[in-house]
């Protein structure tokens, strides 16, 4: 949509707009092409979550995480290193 917003929105009204009433017709002609295609997004974006409520195969099942174990695969997972320091820190303080 926002290809398409950005050719076939913009172009014509903004080349249309801006030979019939100069610049104001060239911003308004942008304008108005923002507006028609963010309405027919909001309507396709509308129709599909409707499809989407209506079709029950689309459940998503969260998995299980591990708190243990760094979530983002490739990162240098400083916050469990530090949080497995403190507490190895405050096990060696114990009587």
């Amino acid at each position: 949509m926002n290809i398409g917003k950005a050719t076939i929105g913009t172009i014509p009204l903004v080349y249309f707009g801006g030979q019939w009433f100069g610049a104001i017709g060239a911003m308004s002609g942008q304008a108005l092409g923002s507006i028609i295609f963010g309405l027919i997004a909001w309507g396709w974006a509308q129709r599909l979550l409707k499809q989407l409520g209506q079709n029950k195969q689309h459940a998503i099942e969260e998995p299980s995480l591990n708190p243990s174990l760094p979530l983002i695969p490739f990162c240098s997972s400083r916050a469990y290193i530090c949080a497995d320091s403190e507490e190895s820190l405050i096990d060696n303080k114990k009587p």
